[in-house]
């Protein structure tokens, strides 16, 4: 059996979706978003418990009278029901994609003096002023002969600290390295990038704890900076993100891992208002470890246990069912409106052998059965997929990583 865990990483408008479908890219804002996965290209979005998805498709069907076939889009539509235990939704800040500092450009440099001497030359044109004209000539051909000088300084002087940035690993010092780079003679219009990529390169040797640069240290250099704190807020938060990502790459996270994050997050001062998703999604691989190496719960159940067979997991659920609950159809185009409908209610019991619930009867499925099991923190269910079932098993509880991680360790169980 497979464990998947289907959650959205956002970065600004870009999302990358893990799930049993595979890998998939979507990009938009909140609200709408256009995406790419192995079933093709489709259109997403919605807001406040009503959500849509289109697949982009072409669908034909039949023509009037020129027998000509048309494109058309099928459309689903999918509603909230409020049936799977979420919490009240909190406004989360829209995501915000770093702005980091540009390199300067020639242009930038000269701009200030060519419009000054076209200013003064015009005026000289205008007035009849050799003088003014003469003067404004001088001061554009000076212009680009100093802003040239200040480029070439300025690319010179970033050139050189990257370079140092990326020796740092093998320094022995790199405090005092990112230190020195601070004092590095630049020109005033580099400065705030210089001073960028110093705040990154400190940040990034952070995450390595092996790199000599605590907390402490970190704060020391940043402090040296004369970069908003908005700035260096944002690398921190960015850098936090990054790394998150990659480490949720392989659908887990390790006891070890989330310590480390854990220091990473207090030694950056990061905001938990920034991080509500990752905080949560941390929250998650938690209960399912504990799930993973929980003994098996010691409590009545109205089951009757065949020899060997243990009680893993209880818990308050559903048993949930897909539904069309609607169709309708706008400007020729029909829509069907989908959402969960509770087919059972009342308590989940996973043991080493079965899942059963108990209703006004009970219903109980194999665990060696079942293939996948997809846990969703977008809509707090999890999916198990049973061989020779067509449609998959939709559980939902007030800890749906607590249940998925009981099912998986019922897995194990089963093949000892």
């Amino acid at each position: 059996m497979g464990f998947f865990l289907r959650k959205s990483f956002s970065s600004g408008p870009v999302r990358l979706n893990l799930s049993k479908g595979g890998l998939g890219l979507s990009v938009g804002v909140t609200g709408s978003r256009l995406g790419l996965n192995k079933k093709g290209a489709y259109v997403a979005g919605g807001r406040h418990g009503f959500y849509y998805r289109e697949n982009l498709r072409k669908k034909k069907h039949r023509g009037t009278g020129s027998g000509t076939n048309q494109p058309r889009i099928a459309a689903d539509q999918f509603m909230d029901t409020g049936l799977t235990y979420l919490e009240p939704a909190e406004k989360l800040p829209e995501p915000t994609e770093l702005k980091t500092p540009e390199h300067p450009r020639f242009y930038d440099l000269v701009f200030r003096y060519a419009l000054f001497s076209f200013l003064l030359m015009l005026g000289g044109l205008l007035f009849a002023s050799y003088i003014a004209l003469s003067s404004g000539l001088i001061l554009m051909i000076g212009g680009f002969g100093y802003s040239g000088i200040l480029y070439t300084k300025g690319k010179q002087a970033i050139q050189k600290t990257e370079e140092r940035l990326e020796r740092l690993e093998h320094s022995g010092d790199p405090e005092g390295e990112l230190l020195k780079n601070i004092d590095l003679d630049i020109p005033a219009a580099f400065k705030n990038y210089h001073q960028y990529l110093i705040a990154e390169a400190a940040v990034s040797l952070y995450l390595d704890s092996s790199s000599g640069i605590d907390a402490e240290k970190l704060w020391n250099i940043l402090d040296h900076l004369s970069l908003s704190e908005k700035l260096i807020s944002d690398i921190c938060h960015d850098a936090f993100q990054v790394l998150f990502e990659e480490l949720v790459a392989d659908h887990m996270i390790s006891e070890d891992e989330e310590k480390e994050l854990a220091r990473i997050y207090k030694g950056l001062k990061l905001s938990g208002d920034k991080l509500q998703q990752e905080i949560k999604t941390i929250r998650a691989y938690r209960d399912f470890r504990e799930a993973l190496n929980a003994e098996p719960d010691s409590v009545e159940a109205p089951l009757n246990l065949t020899r060997d067979e243990k009680v893993l997991f209880t818990t308050p659920g559903r048993l949930l069912a897909e539904r069309v609950l609607d169709s309708y159809v706008r400007a020729g185009q029909r829509y069907k409106v989908t959402g969960y409908i509770v087919d059972l209610e009342g308590s989940i019991y996973i043991t080493s052998k079965r899942i059963v619930i108990e209703a006004e009867s009970l219903r109980d499925y194999r665990v060696n059965k079942i293939q996948n099991v997809t846990l969703s923190l977008e809509d707090n269910t999890v999916l198990a997929e049973l061989e020779g079932r067509k449609s998959p098993l939709i559980l939902t509880c007030p800890n749906t990583p607590r249940l998925a991680g009981a099912l998986r360790k019922a897995e194990v169980m089963s093949d000892m």
